[in-house]
This record gives structure tokens, C-alpha cells and sequence, in this order.
């Protein structure tokens, strides 16, 4: 995966968590493929191991839902949810 890809479903995954806020709750994690939020799961190796068993390493990326960002960087790696 690109540098691009996964910075477009990282755009995907605050997009969608900005238009519909109740879709997650803080703490769960996101699999995101092509730019699609695929579902929210528990905890990262829940999310990872179905990511990976869906589509395969290096196909997707995860994100976990967050009450303050994190940031490293310049580039904001979890997103939050008021």
C-alpha cells in the first residue's frame, strides 16, 4: 500500500466519523479498505487479524477511534470523536 492509499482511507475513516459520529465508540478499531470503512471491531488484533484474513497483508489499514487525536509528526494517526 502507498503512502497516498493509506492517507485516502484515512480521509475516509475521519469522514465518515465527522458525518456520523455514533458509528463507533472510543477505543474500537477500524478496518479500512479502498477508501471504505469496513466495520469497527474491539481492540487492534481483533481488527488486524480480520483485516488481514479479508484482504490480505498490505491491504488495508487500521485506525482506532480516539477521544483526544494522536499525533506523530505532522500527521494526525488516530482520530477523535466528540
Amino acid at each position: 500500500m502507498t503512502r497516498e492509499e493509506a492517507m485516502a482511507n484515512y480521509r475516509a475513516f475521519t469522514a465518515l466519523l465527522e458525518a456520523e459520529p455514533e458509528v463507533a465508540r472510543v477505543g474500537e478499531v477500524a478496518v479500512i479498505c479502498d477508501q471504505e470503512v469496513i466495520a469497527f471491531y474491539p481492540d487492534v488484533g481483533t481488527a488486524y487479524d480480520a483485516g488481514l484474513s479479508t484482504y490480505g497483508a498490505g491491504r488495508f489499514t487500521i485506525q482506532e477511534v480516539r477521544d483526544t487525536p494522536l499525533y506523530f509528526g505532522a500527521i494526525p494517526i488516530m482520530h477523535s470523536v466528540s
